[in-house]
């Protein structure tokens, strides 16, 4: 009986994913995260060694190669994916109680971590061998937008064991 009422949750869980968001609310998110990522992004190009700035969602870097992160590339479609992965792998994962709500959690910053990776590589494409690559249509944007799960996907695993270090709730065997 446990098992079926584990299922029950885990698949009503998982529908929620198909209610939409209203507009407004995704236009908000999407300017959130793609402001973010785009100053997440531009630090880190700046620290190692690009000089880089942001205007808006607009990341510029020495010598004026400019790279605009686009509501598209926000990171909210990734986010969505990921939370739903999350649904799925956190029911079949040996975790329980605390860490398996932690390890669901977790995909939340693991999937902006790896959008904000996804726009420094494309920043630093650019600006080394030019904005054609590192847009849409370009081998590189488009190559990082499927490396974006597996970045992810490998957090998600390493996450769950680091979490079956802590005390508390036993995992399953």
């Amino acid at each position: 009986f446990g098992l079926l009422k584990g299922l029950v949750v885990a698949t009503v869980a998982f529908l929620a994913f198909m209610v939409p968001l209203p507009d407004v609310t995704i236009s908000d998110i999407n300017f959130r995260l793609k402001i973010f990522a785009a100053q997440a992004a531009t630090s880190i190009v700046d620290a190692s060694g690009v000089s880089a700035y942001v205007r808006g969602s607009d990341i510029i870097t020495e010598g004026g190669t400019r790279l605009t992160v686009e509501d598209a590339c926000s990171g909210l479609r990734s986010l969505i994916s990921l939370l739903a992965f999350a649904t799925l792998f956190t029911y079949m994962c040996k975790l329980r109680g605390y860490k398996r709500l932690l390890l669901f959690l977790s995909a939340v910053p693991v999937a902006v971590a790896a959008n904000v990776v996804r726009i420094v590589v494309l920043t630093l494409v650019a600006h080394s061998y030019g904005v054609k690559l590192a847009t849409p249509g370009g081998w590189v944007h488009d190559t990082m937008g499927f490396a974006v799960f597996i970045i992810a996907f490998c957090f998600m695993f390493l996450f769950e064991e680091l979490l079956t270090l802590l005390p508390g709730a036993h995992s399953a065997p």
